[in-house]
């Protein structure tokens, strides 16, 4: 049976890859040239509290064949085990519909977390859990290519907050340029036009193999995003990458927010969201959220970075689903801030 191909979408928090997902995912509907039948592995930090599925619009998940989300570690690491078992899984479907060509997945496509190391992902497809190269997710799978997608805006802020514990933790702005096969740079209506020089060149510099896409709100043609494979002395190389064996920086840290079963002030909560995302500025990486608000039977899922907020209504609550708001923020130390942004988020419940 032939190998599915795996397509890893990496990039910091905040870059966009859930946007780029959705994009592709919308493109099965009418792009002829690319697979229709995809599942999608979610290794998300907002998965675990019920957010990522939500961001990917629920119009968009009636295309997905099988869904996997697991958030509360790194595909790279403390949760590749999970990543192994989704693997699997999808292989055994395979082979159960084996002569029914148009019931097989013919794609799988891994959305890692912002702080993945595609490194070890690589490895794990290309040679196997146990590493010799012959257990079933070798025999079923290879990795078709590896995209990353970089903030403009916020790159070389990241990069450096990252770079003062290289020594000992991973770098991961920097991994994610070096070990991919394309980089889309993202957002690239929020610089200057010689700070897109500049970060063009830091690309080049780095990984001047990898296809450089300039791009905004992660509009690319998707069928350039198949088909990009690493060469044989590139694999070799990213396996001997000395970042794999470091671990995560521990001092970025996520905040989960919850009221149940009340409405929210809409417009109040996003003054408190923009508010503390510019109180935070460098410390905060990403803010994501869905809300139950008065006066909409509908889902308002908010996203961003610093002042670039963006809220979006997406499809109607269901009549028994629990109307539960939720807010996380990921960051440095964020967890210091936990106690006082919950009693701040529910003093904006509807009266």
């Amino acid at each position: 049976m032939p190998r599915v191909p795996v397509t890893i979408l990496t990039g910091y928090l905040g870059a966009g890859k859930s946007t780029l997902l959705n994009r592709i995912l919308d493109a099965t509907r009418t792009n002829k040239n690319i697979p229709k039948r995809i599942a999608v592995i979610e290794n998300e930090f907002a998965a675990a509290f019920g957010i990522e599925n939500e961001i990917l619009h629920q119009d968009k998940i009636e295309d997905i064949q099988s869904l996997y989300e697991f958030g509360w570690g790194c595909v790279c690491c403390s949760s590749s085990g999970e990543l192994i078992s989704a693997l699997v899984e999808i292989a055994n479907k395979n082979e159960y519909v084996n002569k029914e060509e148009d019931k097989k997945i013919q794609h799988v496509i891994l959305e890692s977390t912002g702080l993945a190391d595609p490194g070890p992902i690589l490895n794990m497809i290309q040679y196997g859990a146990d590493g010799k190269g012959t257990d079933e997710i070798v025999q079923n799978f290879y990795v078709d290519g590896i995209i990353t997608l970089v903030d403009a805006k916020h790159f070389f802020n990241r990069l450096e907050s990252a770079s003062e514990h290289q020594d000992k933790y991973k770098n991961e702005p920097l991994t994610q340029i070096t070990t991919t096969d394309c980089i889309l740079l993202n957002k690239t209506d929020l610089v200057s036009k010689e700070e897109l020089i500049e970060l063009t060149k830091f690309m080049k510099q780095h990984n001047p193999s990898a296809k450089l896409i300039q791009t905004t709100f992660a509009q690319v043609p998707v069928e350039s995003l198949f088909g990009i494979r690493l060469t044989i002395e590139e694999e070799k190389k990213e396996k001997e990458n000395v970042s794999i064996n470091k671990q995560h920086d521990p001092s970025i840290e996520q905040t989960m927010l919850l009221v149940s079963g009340k409405p929210m002030k809409k417009n109040q909560v996003l003054d408190f969201v923009r508010q503390e995302a510019r109180q935070m500025h460098n410390t905060l990486y990403r803010i994501k959220g869905v809300l139950a608000v008065t006066d909409s039977d509908r889902k308002v899922v908010i996203q961003g970075t610093d002042d670039n907020i963006v809220v979006t209504e997406d499809r109607t609550w269901d009549q028994d689903e629990a109307r539960d708001s939720r807010l996380t923020f990921i960051g440095k130390n964020m967890k210091r801030h936990g106690d006082r942004l919950q009693k701040e988020f529910e003093s904006l419940v509807a009266e």
